[in-house]
């Protein structure tokens, strides 16, 4: 179990100990504490750093159902989210000891409650980009029908790279179903829409205009510079919504659009954060984002090429337009299809780059720096990538590269392929047949030998073809790593001649 430290009434984890999860938590820091449980800076066995919120277990037994509840909740949530670059990633979900754990993303820095308390007001460029994150954040948080219930500025804290990342998905709710209710009602003081104490239950659409509203109350806030009460912003409404119009300084449609999301009548309001979104993105000019910040092959024990892949994403309005290029002989990138070089330009809000190294371009036993350079409106972006060779590497080759296997009607068919290690180091090498196809590969994992030769054969039986030519894949891998596929035609063998003629005759007429 786990060593415990107290403070005031409840027993936190100790700094150094760990969790058991998919992979091991080491506990850097106590972060802090809410109603149900506390929050952690965590590290793992690799060195990366994660954010550990931990729920205590109840104090009485009939809490048990309702932790287990909340507990759920925020996880599926996460889950389910948590594939947005805005949003924290899910890593791990467990129970031990009695305890709740779920392990995401540790956002680094300050919340955005902290910053207005300062003074610290952000310039119009900064504000805008926040403002157009925070609204997309919400567009797709409510595309994956998920109402956050409590947004505020403590709930909202910048990333690495400077932008606003939405957290604490404790009070959300995931409408599964059309039609769907609930009356676990959430809000904080000053971000609660006026119709929220007139409610006893919510639907799905009702959430979202509440989400929108407590969104719109941040944003006024933002562009003000200072924490406001409900109060104050209620009595100060018209000389806010004047004094930030006529400044000249923000865009006059993005102005209005922060101030319909605060309007009283929920009709009046946004619907919905995407479609305050609509409404807020053109204002602002693209910016783009690139993750993870750093590529990093690690030790290639084989000559085939390696794949790894970024995501590039626009946290600004407009249209993302990106160049990218590799510095190394030895990388290549794509964007589309199969197609791979040495630069590639593209036009998307979203886009998934394929970053391909070339082991048998670097010598063995040496270290290759490279990087990838972005280039986007708003400057450039390099991402730093490495590769390390074994200094004794297996080199596989395969034939045929193709294949094809007649079987005769009722009975077996099989066909050979031969693997062949060129290189100097021994290598695991793994066939894979089509899960849905009923055939025979032997052996499916063999270990080659450098200068070694194996052959494997493949055998179907002809009842599970039918009358017709099936296509399918092979795929095999080396020490893990994909390899190209070896395509499969598969047949029945007819007969020759005349009696297949005969044969091919009476399958027309029929």
């Amino acid at each position: 179990m786990p060593k415990r430290c107290r403070a005031g009434e409840r027993y936190l984890l100790a700094p150094g100990e760990w969790l058991p999860g998919k992979e091991r938590y080491k506990i850097e820091h106590f972060v802090g504490q809410g109603a149900f449980g506390a929050a952690y800076k965590a590290t793992t066995e690799r060195g990366e750093v994660c954010f550990v919120k931990e729920w205590l277990p109840p104090t009485r037994p009939s809490e048990a159902a309702e932790l287990a509840r909340v507990y759920g909740t925020e996880r599926d949530i996460v889950r389910r989210i948590g594939n947005y670059e805005l949003a924290p990633r899910f890593w791990d979900a467990f129970e031990h000891e009695g305890y709740f754990y779920l392990i995401t993303d540790f956002i680094p820095g300050p919340d955005v409650e902290t910053i207005l308390k300062n003074g610290q007001k952000p310039d119009e460029e900064t504000l805008t980009r926040w403002c157009v994150c925070l609204c997309q954040e919400l567009s797709f948080i409510h595309s994956r029908s998920v109402v956050h219930h409590d947004l505020k500025p403590a709930n909202i804290r910048l990333n690495a790279d400077g932008d606003p990342v939405i957290v604490d998905f404790g009070a959300a709710h995931w409408y599964r179903v059309v039609g769907e209710t609930t009356d676990q009602l959430y809000g904080s003081d000053s971000y609660l829409a006026p119709e929220y104490a007139e409610r006893s239950v919510e639907d799905a659409d009702s959430g979202k205009r509440m989400d929108v509203f407590a969104m719109g109350r941040i944003l006024v806030e933002l562009m003000v510079g200072e924490r406001l009460t409900q109060e104050e912003i209620d009595k100060r409404h018209s000389q806010i919504y004047g004094s930030i119009l006529h400044s000249g300084k923000l865009d006059i449609s993005f102005v209005r659009a922060v101030f319909k999301s605060v309007a009283y009548d929920p009709q009046q309001r946004y619907a919905s954060g995407i479609e305050l979104a609509e409404d807020i993105t053109p204002a602002a000019p693209p910016v783009g984002r690139v993750r993870p910040s750093a590529l990093d092959f690690g030790l290639v024990e084989d000559a085939a090429p390696k794949e790894l892949n970024i995501q590039c994403y626009n946290v600004g309005g407009g249209t993302l337009h990106a160049e990218v290029a590799v510095e190394g002989d030895w990388l290549e990138v794509g964007t589309t299809g199969a197609v791979t070089g040495k630069h590639e330009v593209f036009d998307r809000n979203r886009q998934a780059i394929r970053v391909i190294a070339y082991p048998e371009r670097v010598q063995p036993g040496a270290q290759a720096a490279g990087r990838l350079v972005l280039t986007f409106q708003n400057g450039t972006l390099q991402i730093p990538v490495h590769l390390r060779r074994a200094a004794q590497v297996a080199e596989v080759h395969v034939q045929p590269t193709a294949l094809r296997l007649n079987t005769p009607p009722g009975g077996a068919g099989s066909a050979r392929l031969t693997f062949a290690n060129r290189g100097s180091a021994p290598t695991t090498i793994r066939v894979l047949r089509p899960v849905d196809w009923l055939m025979r590969v032997e052996p499916e994992e063999f270990v080659l030998a450098p200068g070694g030769k194996q052959e494997v054969m493949v055998t179907m039986e002809a009842s599970t073809l039918g009358d017709r030519e099936a296509v399918t894949e092979l795929r095999w891998t080396v020490e893990g790593n994909e390899r190209p596929n070896i395509p499969l035609t598969a047949a029945i063998r007819r007969g020759s001649g005349l009696l297949n003629a005969l044969s091919d005759r009476f399958r027309k007429k029929a």
